[in-house]
C-alpha cells in the first residue's frame, strides 16, 4: 500500500513537471536588430522586423502583443515599444523568443549591449 502510495506521487510530480515546463517553452532565442517598428496597432500590438531571419515566413511581420503570459497587456506593449525604439536606435542587438503556438508572436524580449 506505502509502495504505491509513492508511486502515484511520483506520477503526479512527473506529469506536472512536464506541464509546466511545456507550458513555459518558446522557441529562440534569435539574435539580432530590430530594423522597423509599425506604430498603426499600438497599444494593441507592434508589428516589427529583425535583421535575422526567424520561424516567421519572411514576409509576415513580427508581433509583440504583451509577450507571454500577458497577451493584450498594454501597458507592456507600450513600454517594449519603447525599449525596441531605443535599441533601433541605438543599433543595439536583442535577444527575442517566440511562442510556439505562433512563431511570429514574441513571447521575450531582451536589450542587449552588444
Amino acid at each position: 500500500m506505502k509502495n504505491l502510495k509513492n508511486v502515484k506521487i511520483r506520477i503526479v510530480l512527473v506529469v506536472s513537471a512536464l506541464l509546466f515546463t511545456s507550458l513555459a517553452h518558446a522557441s529562440g532565442p534569435y539574435v539580432g536588430r530590430i530594423t522597423r517598428i509599425e506604430t498603426t496597432y499600438l497599444p494593441e500590438f507592434i508589428a516589427f522586423s529583425l535583421s535575422v531571419p526567424t520561424g516567421c515566413a519572411a514576409t509576415a511581420n513580427l508581433i509583440w502583443s504583451g509577450g507571454a503570459g500577458r497577451p493584450g497587456n498594454k501597458e507592456n506593449v507600450k513600454a517594449t515599444y519603447a525599449g525596441m525604439l531605443a535599441a533601433m536606435l541605438a543599433g543595439k542587438t536583442v535577444n527575442i523568443w517566440f511562442s510556439d503556438s505562433d512563431p511570429c508572436a514574441g513571447a521575450y524580449l531582451h536589450v542587449t549591449v552588444n
